[in-house]
């Protein structure tokens, strides 16, 4: 009986976490070495830890633009070594942007957020 009463606990109390944690952030180590290279403020107030870096808006599965440049220098979808995300985030700096005859690199070291339209 004690065995079921604790079960029946563990299983209300995992729910219960479930239901009020936030899952915004699927990797934190990314935002964390992005601010780690470019030690950058943007103009618009933007937080270079923010997921708006990479993502539109508050619809975290949909890249943006600059989000999939960067996807793609990674090469795979999940990258747990610095060097291999630096190395990815420096050849990303290299790509146009949404701006006619800007890069990437040149919004960042503008102070704008590299998707920025």
């Amino acid at each position: 009986m004690k065995i079921r009463m604790f079960g029946i606990g563990v299983f209300a109390g995992s729910v219960l976490l479930s239901a009020f944690s936030s899952s915004a952030v699927a990797r934190p180590e990314y935002s964390l070495w992005f601010v780690s290279v470019y030690e950058t403020e943007f103009a618009d107030n933007s937080d270079a830890r923010s997921c708006r870096v990479c993502h539109n808006g508050r619809d975290w599965k949909r890249q943006n633009n600059y989000g999939d440049a960067l996807a793609e220098s990674l090469e795979v979808k999940r990258v747990k070594d610095f060097e291999k995300f630096k190395t990815a985030l420096v050849k990303t700096e290299n790509k146009p942007s949404a701006i006619s005859g800007m890069t990437f690199g040149d919004l960042i070291r503008e102070g704008r957020l590299p998707a920025s339209k």
